[in-house]
């Protein structure tokens, strides 16, 4: 069971979102309850161990769509659901889970500008020779800002996983659901996959916008563009995976090195980086293809807890609330997740809000059967519709990862003061993390027998893997410009600082995230002309050979994710063989530390705000060639250089020199290297 974030745009843009994810047989029950009707054919996402395992599946009549590493996606009749979830050699069988979604400062702030003219370099870098693609929603790729300065368009390969009027994909044998644009003819055909959002415009502009006529253009402009639209209403896992599986076929194809934008956040799952999207996201990374992903906008919310009972009495005492907190709850979500196999159990409580006296409570749930549901319904319950109207749907279990995890989705319509909350008890000694998913957070109304959230664990799961690029945000203009030739100013923005909704970790291995920070409030760049949103006077109409364009200010992890994205395209053009580990090591070594970082919550900023020329400096030096990328399950995340007498450098010297690299499960390893 997990849900996805699109991180948000400008202030709290959502989507509306489906059920949960459950595995095949839990949709099948809800089936058979009539809960939630059961298509003929489901898109899932698995984990499978070999060639043996995808051929069981095949055998059942699955048919499977993409396969990068281990993870697969495919489409399962309804009448295979029971035997493939005894299949050996098959992990984490799911149905696909929907999402929701989540320049001309960002170039002055980031140093985009001189790298573009060459400033104190020997060329200029502008992406040329690298992919830029993006995975987003209500992409508009003949805007002028994905064009060359004759007008051609830049944009050389288009995916959509939900379309089927065009050639769908086939790689090694299996067919990608969608339909693949690769020629010139194909790609000036078509307009735009999604017309209710400009979410996918804006995010490609910052990243790789061109258009020079008004100063908006994005940070890699001669990069060559590839693009996944995926409408908002089919925005699943499944289909990112098979986003990030074309790309992958695309650029092997077609070889040139490529960076991919995905702003996209989950607070969903064990936030370790053993998810099954963030297997798939290291499954693509290498040198040379590297993914610059959103840290989330949750950092200023009450949305995490931390239980690590002393006694086998200890419990975990929680009440639940909206973002507002309120005890209104139209549709939430959370989840608690154990460090090992050791179980929860839970029972559902109602308190008086207003003097924490509990009124009613559930028996204690614990090892339910394996895909089952507890449902607790105040329909069904005379005495808990006393106080609330409700229905509460929770699955228990140990996971693929080996992790016991608790998940519920809830609506709750409360009655007087009375608001639903949860008591846990796990064994002494056991750890367990719990996050507020989607619209829960854990607020206790003022009473101290209850336990108070907070947000010291927001990071994205999608971030905890070892090979992306995570990127926070701060902020970077308070003014932008309206079409009416007036201004407008953002109260309560601080240029420079950190933005408070930034999501941070470390997350749950104890590694700090995010990787970096970038600019990404108030940022201007390309909006969708198909999008039916109606315009206002934020919308920036700019007309070109008789052709309207538009252009406007939004703001999010969103935003600042795609400038990390532009930045890592130019070190790309410099280097085209950089690998994940690399790149966070310049990062690391080169980011901007001002006073703002320095002064601030070191947990939030991650190595400090990207530098482009900082990093580009570095690159060009020897430095840049002594990162080992990878020993069997560490990853090498940063490498330091120290003289004789153990001083340590900011750039290596010519002679000797001590070269320590820190890997990623907090091991080092020390060497002695002549550096030229």
């Amino acid at each position: 069971m997990k849900r996805y974030l699109f991180t948000a745009l400008v202030a709290s843009l959502t989507l509306a979102t489906s059920a949960i994810g459950m595995t095949p047989r839990m949709a099948l029950k809800r089936s058979q309850q009539g809960l939630e009707k059961m298509p003929a054919t489901m898109s899932a996402t698995a984990i499978v161990n070999d060639e043996t395992s995808l051929d069981s599946l095949r055998q059942l009549g699955a048919i499977v769509n993409a396969r990068i590493g281990n993870v697969v996606t495919l489409q399962l009749p309804a009448s295979a659901v029971e035997a493939s979830t005894q299949l050996r050699g098959v992990r984490n069988l799911a149905t696909a889970r929907h999402l929701t979604l989540c320049n001309d400062t960002v170039r002055t702030l980031v140093g985009a500008n001189d790298a573009h003219n060459g400033t104190g370099f020997d060329q200029r870098y502008t992406g040329s020779g690298v992919y830029v693609a993006v995975i987003d929603c209500g992409i508009d790729i003949h805007h002028i800002n994905f064009k060359d300065s004759a007008g051609n368009s830049r944009v050389k390969a288009v995916y959509y996983p939900t379309d089927t009027t065009g050639t769908a994909p086939v790689i090694d044998g299996d067919a990608l659901p969608g339909s693949c644009y690769e020629t010139t003819e194909e790609i000036a055909a078509l307009t735009c996959n999604d017309t209710t959002y400009s979410h996918g415009s804006h995010t490609l502009g910052t990243a790789a916008g061109s258009y020079r006529g008004n100063g908006y253009h994005g940070i890699a402009p001669d990069a060559d563009l590839i693009v996944c639209d995926i409408p908002a209403s089919e925005l699943t896992d499944a289909n990112v995976i098979n986003s990030i599986t074309y790309i992958l076929d695309y650029v092997t194809r077609n070889p040139q090195p490529c960076v991919v934008n995905i702003s996209l956040g989950s607070t969903s799952d064990a936030h370790n980086g053993t998810s099954i999207i963030c297997q798939a996201f290291d499954a693509f990374s290498g040198p040379g293809r590297i993914i610059s992903l959103s840290a989330g906008n949750d950092g200023n919310r009450r949305m995490c807890v931390d239980y690590q009972p002393t006694t086998d009495t200890d419990t975990l005492n929680l009440l639940f609330s909206s973002y507002s907190y309120t005890p209104e709850i139209k549709k939430g979500y959370a989840e608690f997740w154990s460090t090992d196999a050791t179980p929860q159990a839970v029972q559902f409580i109602v308190a008086n809000s207003s003097n924490g006296e509990i009124v009613y409570s559930t028996p204690m749930i614990s090892d339910l059967p394996e895909d089952s549901t507890y449902i607790l319904s105040s329909e069904t319950d005379s005495v808990l519709a006393k106080y609330l109207t409700t229905e509460v749907q929770l699955e228990q279990g140990v996971r693929a990862n080996g992790q016991y995890a608790t998940a519920f989705e809830a609506k709750v319509t409360p009655i007087d003061n009375y608001v639903l909350g949860l008591r846990m008890l796990a064994a002494s000694g056991s750890h367990v993390r719990g996050w507020g998913v989607d619209n829960i957070y854990f607020y206790n109304y003022k009473n101290s027998a209850f336990r108070l959230g907070d947000n010291a664990m927001t990071i994205s799961d999608l971030a905890t893997g070892d090979s992306t690029i995570s990127v926070g945000n701060y902020y970077s203009r308070n003014v932008v410009p309206l079409s009416d030739g007036d201004t407008y100013t953002y109260s309560g923005y601080t240029l420079g600082d950190i933005v408070r909704a930034s999501s941070f970790g470390p997350d749950a291995r104890g590694i700090a995230r995010p990787t970096v920070t970038g600019p990404g409030a108030a940022v201007v760049s390309s909006l969708n002309r198909y999008d039916v949103t109606p315009k206002t006077r934020f919308d920036l109409p700019f007309e070109v050979d008789g052709d309207t364009y538009y252009y406007g200010p939004k703001g999010g992890t969103s935003m600042s994710t795609p400038v990390v994205t532009g930045a890592i395209a130019l070190w790309l053009q410099a280097i085209p063989s950089l690998g994940p580990a690399q790149v966070m090591q310049v990062i690391q070594e080169t980011a901007l530390r001002d006073d703002y970082v320095t002064n601030g919550d070191l947990n939030r900023w991650g190595a400090g705000k990207i530098d482009i020329v900082a990093g580009l400096n570095y690159i060009n030096n020897s430095a840049i060639t002594e990162i080992a990328v990878a020993q069997g399950d560490k990853q090498a995340i940063a490498t330091e250089y120290y003289d004789a007498a153990g001083h340590r450098l900011a750039q290596p010297s010519e002679g000797f020199n001590i070269v320590v690299t820190r890997y990623s499960d907090g091991s080092r390893q020390a060497s002695k290297r002549v550096i030229q």
